[in-house]
């Protein structure tokens, strides 16, 4: 159940959601957040970084797994390596994408790299709490490796996330006092995030300890194609991706799906 998801494509009748796109949804549910700005392709870079505060990081949302790795993820110390990073930035193609937006986050002072999330597994109409103490890029490594480094709860739709339950794993992973009551409350909030937009995965990777708290360093999310009639947000994301081709055949009714090449499939 421990997932990669670093773009917004559609596979199947899945959505997933670049970070910053997961990170606006955390904001309006209350999510932890290091300060940050959006970048979007055609945008004065100059401009919008005037007024931030540097060192930072400089995070390309692109559609590829291991973004750091890929030297897309680059530390800025000044106004001025930012807007170089930003350039270099939108004028690279990785694995047939372009970059098309860039996050820039404060750094966090990191104690501590936490996993958590919540997955749904449809095939046993259930959902699952899941979270470890080992969070971080080598995640999916540790579930096969170490797997007893997860922890992985399951729950009910009707029954929902209990309190006792997000408790029971906000100990496991070792917080007491304030920061147990912190936890308890990030879980509840990832499945307020789940119920509300009928998310198969809300993950965070990694949920960091700084000396103010926890916050949320990288977001994930995988939303369900089929919800589109009741939830704006995926309508919004399916329209977001469609060519100019798949727009139009839209407006007409159609359904119709560009490949590569001039080849198209059109259907009504």
């Amino acid at each position: 159940m421990i997932a990669s998801t670093e773009q917004t494509k559609k596979e199947g009748n899945n959505i997933r959601l670049l970070e910053y796109e997961s990170k606006r949804i955390f904001s309006k549910f209350g999510i932890p957040l290091a300060n940050n700005i959006i970048i979007e392709k055609g945008e004065n870079i100059e401009e919008k970084i005037k007024q931030f505060t540097f060192p930072a990081i400089v995070k390309s949302q692109i559609a590829i797994g291991s973004r750091k790795k890929a030297g897309l993820i680059k530390i800025a110390n000044s106004k001025e390596e930012a807007k170089s990073l930003c350039n270099e930035f939108f004028n690279k193609e990785v694995a047939g994408y372009q970059v098309e937006a860039i996050l820039i986050e404060v750094l966090a002072q990191i104690d501590h790299e936490y996993y958590c999330s919540i997955a749904l597994d449809a095939s046993r109409r259930q959902f699952f709490i899941i979270a470890s103490k080992k969070g971080g890029i080598d995640i999916e490594e540790i579930s096969k490796t170490n797997p007893e480094a997860i922890i992985k709860e399951s729950f009910t739709l009707s029954g929902g996330l209990s309190e006792d339950l997000a408790k029971k794993v906000s100990k496991q992973l070792g917080f007491t006092g304030e920061l147990l009551d912190s936890t308890i409350n990030l879980f509840k909030k990832l499945w307020e995030i789940t119920k509300s937009v009928e998310a198969q995965l809300v993950e965070i990777n990694p949920l960091v300890l700084t000396p103010s708290g926890l916050v949320a360093v990288d977001g994930k999310m995988i939303l369900d194609d089929d919800t589109a009639f009741r939830q704006p947000i995926v309508q919004e994301l399916q329209n977001k991706k469609l060519t100019s081709l798949e727009k139009l055949a839209k407006e007409a009714g159609f359904s119709f799906v560009e490949l590569s090449g001039d080849i198209g499939i059109l259907a009504n």
